[in-house]
């Protein structure tokens, strides 16, 4: 039998084993969490699909931290991405980190660099298994990045930059500050490359897409395991319903939202 969570019916991998496999970091077909621990974030970019800003107040709590780490662990969660907002605003980041980080595989730090002058946070980046993702583009200031980046070299942490291919338009969802004012971003399909990546938001809240669309589960309710299960029922319904874009499937999203309220 396939994987758990595989939700190809032509997958030839009859007996995949995360725990052993060494090739996990490449698969596109493991579960890979997008955790946020804040929305409060040193900047206000147009293109933020969360509406990040100074005047964020969603904070992730310690404990829901330890809930988090229960969930990964019991449901054999190896891999995520921790971002914001921008992660040290929130005031308890480190202890978060020290509770989520350790035993997994590999997890990928989203941000804007703008930590490179605090040498508080720069002393307390000390995961073997962190890798930095710095964001560089034309919504972001940039006014820490190069400095981020030697801070990385000098510090040996694993990084890396937003590339040019990666900045473009095409590559934003017409959600949170881009709205429905981006031409480009109403032709993507964006799950179609990462069916095996969820948001679980500050509350614990699980959606389907990373940009926080389709809630259709709780950390809380899955801490004891199971939710392979779950994850599967849900995105094999969402998969077999034609979705041609984003833009279509937040319209279906929005619509309802209004008509379950």
């Amino acid at each position: 039998m396939r994987c758990n969570v595989c939700l190809d019916d032509n997958c030839k991998n009859k007996s995949c084993d995360c725990t052993k496999c060494k090739h996990i970091k490449e698969c596109d077909k493991v579960l890979s969490p997008i955790i946020r621990i804040t929305d409060k974030c040193t900047q206000s970019c147009s293109h933020c699909c969360f509406s990040c800003s100074p005047k964020g107040n969603k904070m992730m709590t310690i404990e829901m931290a330890k809930n988090i780490k229960q969930f990964l662990t019991n449901n054999n969660i190896l891999m995520c991405t921790i971002m914001g907002g921008e992660f040290f605003m929130n005031p308890d980041w480190k202890e978060i980190f020290d509770i989520i980080i350790p035993g997994l595989i590999f997890v990928r730090l989203v941000t804007n660099g703008d930590w490179a002058e605090n040498q508080y946070i720069i002393d307390n980046i000390k995961y073997e298994n962190l890798k930095i993702s710095i964001s560089k583009d034309k919504w972001h200031t940039n006014k820490l990045v190069d400095k981020a980046i030697q801070v990385c070299i000098d510090k040996d942490i694993k990084y890396n930059v937003t590339t040019t291919e990666e900045a473009t338009d095409e590559c934003l969802v017409p959600v949170g500050r881009v709205g429905w004012g981006n031409f480009y971003s109403m032709f993507g399909q964006y799950c179609q490359r990462s069916k095996y990546s969820f948001l679980i938001d500050e509350a614990g809240e699980i959606y389907k897409c990373g940009f926080g669309i389709w809630k259709y589960a709780s950390v809380n309710e899955y801490l004891d395991g199971e939710f392979d299960k779950r994850f599967k029922e849900f995105n094999l319904i969402f998969y077999s319903t034609f979705i041609p874009n984003c833009a279509s499937c937040i319209r279906s999203y929005n619509k309802n939202k209004i008509t379950s309220s």
